[in-house]
């Protein structure tokens, strides 16, 4: 290019810049001049503003930004996580098909952790070199205790070669803070790994997490090289351990815990998970809204929808659970093979189980059940009903005596 042909670039480059930056400040005025309420201290905007900024900061406070979510995603078309999905940055978006399925990014540290199980407190920092799979849970939740037994085969297959596996127990429920609860979960369930309680949610928001179960693998340098969320993807978790492992330096032998990646029971008209305290209940049919109250009487709906419920006698109605207060009934109009209650009593209680308005079978109980009576104590998940096969509408009748604590229905099929 010869100093003539440059000197006309230059001139031509500057001349478009001025004329862009003449034709934004022009507009740009314009503009202003029409949004002044805007720049008004004291005016209805930025007052407006402010009490959004307060009403979203005490939601958060509070923890009830969660529940506001949960509303009007199950209230309203909103998909929140698909909106998340696509602000989510790069490295936090995920695609299960990959092994590996995000780009690495440093693991945040363990922060506010209690009682640990199985192990003496853990750090990133002292776990340095190791093969780190996170795995967030609640001890209730029925996604989750099917998840535990395949976490717990690759925690036996690959400890000896360097995994770790730490569980992070977020509760979703109340009695699911206390500590003894959790750790007698840890034992019934098998769990040999490391646990500990996040009861205020602080490793939760330092991993940006949004779900029970959700896995997050790290490498021995302490990045983040998968994340999952859910149950499935068993074999791939173990593909990219594996890999993770070889790459720090172990040798591997050929065996594998998961040759063929194991199928989550999901079914398209299956009842979704059903909360039965008032900030995220749905699907309630009574003749009255469910309202908190220390006690209310009910009379059972004459006819269930599928997925609809109904109460019938004298019930206290809480946020996140409701409790009989005399020999009551709750009526269910389920699709599932599985049937499944979070539920809990201070006291030991005989609650009886009936389906399609008989005793619960043999052949359909859940193993909690024997004889048509379940006997409810611990806060935990129970299992009521396991059909042979899925029913699309099986009516459920749980007889109640006072005392008993219910909190949600889960479903498998």
């Amino acid at each position: 290019v010869s100093f003539l042909q440059a000197m006309v670039y230059v001139v031509a480059y500057i001349a478009g810049l001025s004329t862009l930056l003449l034709l934004i400040g022009f507009y740009g005025q314009r503009f202003i001049s029409r949004i002044r309420f805007a720049a008004n201290p004291r005016g209805w905007f930025q007052r407006t503003i402010a009490l959004i900024f307060i009403i979203v900061g005490l939601l958060v406070a509070t923890g009830y930004d969660k529940q506001f979510q949960t509303w009007v995603s199950t209230h309203t078309p909103f998909d929140f996580d698909g909106i998340s999905q696509r602000f989510l940055p790069e490295s936090r978006k995920t695609d299960d098909s990959k092994v590996f399925n995000v780009q690495p990014y440093a693991a945040p540290e363990f922060t506010g952790l209690s009682d640990w199980t199985n192990s003496q407190p853990l750090s990133m920092d002292t776990l340095r070199g190791k093969v780190v799979l996170v795995d967030f849970w609640t001890y209730s939740c029925i996604n989750c205790v099917r998840n535990n037994p395949q976490l717990i085969k690759l925690y036996d297959r690959y400890k000896d070669d360097g995994l770790v596996v730490v569980g992070v127990h977020a509760p979703e429920f109340a009695f699911e803070r206390n500590a003894d609860n959790v750790r007698k979960a840890v034992k019934d369930q098998g769990i040999t790994y490391p646990v500990a309680l996040d009861n205020d949610f602080s490793t939760w928001n330092a991993f940006q997490n949004r779900s029970w179960p959700a896995s997050y693998l790290i490498d021995a340098d302490g990045q983040v090289r998968r994340v999952h969320e859910g149950e499935g993807q068993y074999k791939q978790e173990e593909t990219a351990i594996r890999q993770l492992l070889e790459q720090s330096g172990k040798r591997l032998d050929a065996t594998r815990v998961f040759n063929d990646d194991m199928a989550v029971p999901v079914t398209a008209k299956q009842s979704p998970e059903t909360y039965l305290g008032s900030r995220r209940a749905s699907n309630f049919t009574n003749d009255k809204p469910l309202a908190a109250a220390p006690v209310q009487t009910f009379t059972p709906a004459a006819t269930l929808p599928v997925n609809g419920w109904s109460l019938g006698g004298t019930w206290q109605v809480d946020e996140q659970q409701i409790v009989s207060r005399s020999d009551a009934l709750l009526r269910f109009n389920a699709a599932a093979k599985d049937i499944y209650l979070v539920m809990g009593s201070d006291q030991p209680a005989t609650v009886k189980v009936l389906v399609d308005g008989k005793p619960v079978s043999m052949q359909a109980a859940g193993s909690d059940v024997k004889n048509g009576m379940l006997q409810v104590g611990e806060y935990r998940l129970y299992r009521l009903v396991s059909f042979p096969a899925f029913r699309d509408g099986a009516q459920l009748e749980i007889q109640v005596p006072a005392g008993v604590r219910m909190n949600a229905f889960t479903f498998g099929s």
